[in-house]
């Protein structure tokens, strides 16, 4: 799978213009959007080794 392909476009770039946004801002906000999708990776990863599980009978 492309991650690059299902990321979310800027809805304007505005703020990289605003002397109130600093570079560290827009970071954090990059970094956190990352983790959330790190994670719901790992839970699609974990629901289907249950569901392979299931399939074998293991659960």
């Amino acid at each position: 799978m492309d991650i690059h392909a299902t990321r979310p476009q800027p809805q304007n770039d505005d703020h990289r213009c605003s002397p109130t946004t600093s570079l560290a801002d827009d970071f954090l906000r990059l970094h956190e959007g990352l983790w959330e999708r790190v994670q719901l990776q790992e839970g699609r990863i974990k629901m289907l080794i249950s569901l392979q599980a299931l399939q074998r009978g293991l659960l």
